[in-house]
C-alpha cells in the first residue's frame, strides 16, 4: 500500500488546481473568439498582459530584495517565515515596485528592441519596375 503520508497537500492541490485553471482559459478564449464582451479587456489588465515579460524577469529579484529587507533571509530554502499582518504592507510595496519597473521595461527597453529587430528583419521591397515608355 503507498504511504500516503509523504503526498505534499501543496502539490496535490496544485495538481488539482491545474485541470480547473485549463477549463476557465479555455472558456475565456472561447468567449473572446465569439466576440463576447469580456473584462479581459479592460486597459489595466491589457497593460499588465504587455508588462507580463518584464514582469516575470523581475518580479523574485524583488520579492528576494523585500524578504531579505523584511526578515534578513537570504534564501528561500527551508522554511517560510511565519505569516504575518505586518507583511502586507511590504507586500503591496514590493507588488509597486514590480509593476513600475516592469513599465519602464515594458516601455523603454523591450518594444524599442522588439521595433528595431522587425525592422531590421523585414524584407526589403524591390524597387518598381518602370512602365515601359508610350510611343
Amino acid at each position: 500500500a503507498p504511504d500516503w503520508t509523504s503526498v505534499n497537500p501543496n502539490i496535490a492541490v496544485g495538481q488539482v488546481s491545474e485541470i480547473f485553471l485549463c477549463l476557465l482559459i479555455a472558456a475565456a478564449a472561447t468567449r473572446e473568439l465569439a466576440g463576447e464582451p469580456s473584462r479581459l479587456r479592460h486597459p489595466t489588465l491589457v497593460a499588465m498582459g504587455n508588462w507580463s515579460y518584464a514582469i516575470y524577469l523581475i518580479h523574485v529579484l524583488v520579492l528576494w530584495e523585500v524578504t531579505y529587507r523584511v526578515t534578513g533571509a537570504t534564501t528561500f530554502i527551508g522554511p517560510p517565515p511565519p505569516p504575518a499582518y505586518s507583511h502586507v504592507g511590504w507586500t503591496l510595496l514590493a507588488l509597486g515596485i514590480v509593476l513600475v519597473v516592469s513599465w519602464f521595461l515594458s516601455n523603454y527597453v523591450e518594444q524599442p528592441i522588439e521595433k528595431a529587430l522587425r525592422q531590421a528583419v523585414r524584407p526589403r521591397r524591390a524597387p518598381a519596375a518602370e512602365p515601359p515608355a508610350a510611343e
